[in-house]
């Protein structure tokens, strides 16, 4: 039964690692997103 427990810290571990990653590309792209912003939101008016 060991092995399973050890499994599922694996398994956190891994779960942790990936959400901490994605939240990290958020949190870049938003502050590139502020830091440089798009200056040609003009340019494309729909009819």
């Amino acid at each position: 039964m060991s092995v399973f427990y050890e499994t599922l810290r694996i398994m956190g571990i891994s779960m942790v690692g990936i959400f901490s990653a994605i939240t990290l590309f958020y949190i870049l792209i938003k502050t590139m997103i502020k830091v440089f912003p798009d200056k040609t939101k003009k340019e494309y008016e729909p009819e």
